[in-house]
Parts: C-alpha cells; structure tokens; sequence
C-alpha cells in the first residue's frame, strides 16, 4: 500500500484511475489535481479522491 497517490487530470481517465485505488484501497490517501474549479468539485462529491486542488504543487 501507498502512503498517498496524486493524480493529475481529474478527467475520464483520471477519474476512473482514482475510483479504481480506493476500491482496491492501494493508497492511504489520493489527492486530485485539475486545472477547472468544476472538475475539482465533481471529482471531490464523486469519491474520486480525499482532497483535491487546483494547484499541482500543493499535491505533491
């Protein structure tokens, strides 16, 4: 298991990849990063990661 995962892109790919660690539960935290406010709010009240940003240096 990994301590925390980032992902950037929070898109149908991205999405599906964070969905994916948290139901085989590999990473104690995911942490989503996108570029659209949207995206980071849609992403967060999906369960596709636990914090999301708008900023890539704050997720890593």
């Amino acid at each position: 298991m990994f301590k925390r995962i980032t992902i950037i892109g929070l898109g149908l790919i991205g999405g599906s990849l964070g969905l994916a660690i948290k139901k085989q539960r590999l990473a104690q935290e995911v942490i989503g990063v996108s570029r659209r406010r949207s995206t980071v709010i849609r992403a967060l009240s999906r369960g596709v990661a636990d914090k999301v940003t708008l900023d890539a240096a704050k997720a890593v």
